[in-house]
């Protein structure tokens, strides 16, 4: 090799490491600030703090996940008590309640009721037969005033699955 050719060569490689040391110091200086920040800057705690119940809004449904059945009467998710209506209106209200097995012999009965003021008005009823182990979808439409409960028994006792649910659409 010549000198010159050698010279060349030689300050490629110059350029090379200086653009390498270049770009490691700046990819070193983003890391310390990333590290800074991570300490800096608080992130959010993972606590969830509880949802209060949905407000309803026409055409969204709203809908209750089976939580436990106290003897013959169901509760829901997220629900303390009976489910509440928050806004006046015309409602469709659906119900699905399925058992966990077949139960061979006996009828249940399920209904929806609605309190207001102490009064109770079944306002939806549903059969589970013999040879049933859900009542499908039952529903209706019905005008709801604001505080009132709606209420969901099912006689006999049964063992329900998770499959069972509540739902309600505000019309308009």
């Amino acid at each position: 090799m010549d000198g010159q050719s050698c010279g060349a060569h030689v300050a490629q490689l110059r350029r090379l490491v200086w653009v390498l040391l270049t770009w490691a110091s700046l990819l070193t200086m983003v890391l310390v600030v990333s590290i800074s920040l991570h300490f800096i800057i608080p992130r959010a705690s993972n606590v969830t703090t509880p949802q209060k119940p949905p407000t309803p809004t026409p055409g969204t449904p709203i809908l209750y996940d089976f939580g436990q059945c106290n003897q013959t009467v169901l509760t829901w998710r997220d629900v303390k008590d009976d489910v509440m209506v928050k806004q006046d209106g015309n409602y469709f209200l659906y119900l699905q309640v399925t058992l966990e097995s077949t139960n061979k012999g006996v009828d249940y009965f399920i209904e929806v009721i609605k309190v207001i003021s102490g009064k109770k008005i079944s306002i939806l009823e549903g059969h589970i037969n013999r040879s049933q182990k859900s009542t499908g979808l039952i529903g209706k439409e019905l005008r709801l005033s604001a505080g009132s409960y709606l209420h969901v028994t099912c006689t006999p006792a049964p063992s329900l699955s998770e499959q069972t649910y509540l739902g309600m659409i505000l019309l308009r």
